[in-house]
């Protein structure tokens, strides 16, 4: 029986130490990480807080990218969910509006995250109605379910966080009914019971304010977008280092005097993530995209008093 089936299968009561399934970093990046540890000369640990939203696709890439490299560059990493609708309202960024208002920028990103996620090897494609899953649904139910199962749960953290985004931008499925969360908690590998916990916490103030709190520390670390890296180093000038983007990692190679091997950096013990059954189905063509969302940009603009210039 595949695990990734295995949490509701009824013949397993906690699957985490053994799961294996699409959304599995153990299965994903865990031969490749072992084999590069194996080979890597020993360097000095590097903290890096990984500051993230799992409804940003590029943060998904810079997740990916982090823990090929974590054994290759000897991270530490810091994984730090944040609310990023917050974000952009704290550091008046309005990318929601920029999107409504720029069709050229929309279709570029579009385009642009499925070219990505098929150069770093992710399985990214836009949602039927990627307006509708960004400013309708957004994300705060599952950040905070995230966080609170990352108070209580820690390792699950990485798991949980590729789970969600698979579901949501692999899978396109819903990512923020309590139903849907439950599915994805058992997919990371929760119990039952870890998940209703987790679940329960997310709606307590605690984890409420610790959201809000995260997401303010990224503003005060410089934060204008997600993902927002930031590498403690000692280069005698600075004693921290800040990136934005899923792009930068030959920069950070450069600045700290690592070695950049492409986004995968072992592709002889590398395991792919699985795409979704017939994915080739699902992938819109531009006319489809405009067609389908028109109306999703209309409803925001309506719903954020958004006026066309």
């Amino acid at each position: 029986m595949s695990a990734l089936w295995c949490a509701f299968s009824g013949q397993a009561t906690r699957c985490r130490p053994v799961v294996q399934s699409a959304v599995s970093q153990r299965s994903l990046s865990g031969t490749c990480a072992r084999a590069a540890a194996a080979a890597a000369v020993y360097k000095s640990p590097v903290r890096v807080d990984f500051y993230y939203d799992t409804i940003s696709p590029y943060s998904w890439l810079a997740f990916e990218t982090l823990l090929r490299y974590r054994p290759v560059w000897n991270l530490e990493i810091q994984f730090k969910p944040v609310f990023m609708a917050g974000l952009s309202q704290a550091t008046s960024s309005n990318f929601l509006e920029s999107l409504t208002k720029n069709q050229n920028k929309t279709r570029h990103m579009f385009q642009d995250i499925v070219r990505m996620g098929q150069y770093f090897k992710v399985p990214l494609r836009i949602p039927e109605s990627p307006f509708y899953m960004l400013a309708v649904v957004g994300s705060l139910k599952q950040q905070r379910f995230l966080t609170a199962a990352q108070m209580k749960f820690p390792d699950v953290t990485e798991d949980l966080s590729r789970s969600i985004w698979y579901r949501g931008w692999a899978e396109d499925l819903d990512i923020a009914k309590p139903d849907s969360l439950r599915m994805i908690g058992r997919r990371a590998g929760m119990s039952e019971e870890e998940v209703e916990e987790a679940l329960a916490a997310s709606e307590t103030q605690e984890v409420k304010d610790r959201l809000k709190s995260v997401t303010r520390e990224a503003v005060d670390d410089g934060a204008c977008g997600l993902p927002f890296l930031v590498f403690h180093v000692n280069k005698g000038d600075t004693d921290v280092e800040t990136y934005f983007g899923s792009d930068r990692f030959p920069v950070i190679a450069h600045r700290l005097d690592l070695e950049w091997n492409g986004p995968v950096p072992d592709p002889n013990n590398f395991k792919e993530i699985e795409e979704p059954a017939e994915i080739s189905k699902c992938f819109l063509s531009i006319e489809q995209y405009d067609e389908l969302n028109q109306k999703f940009v209309d409803n925001v603009k309506q719903d954020f008093n958004i006026k066309d210039k």
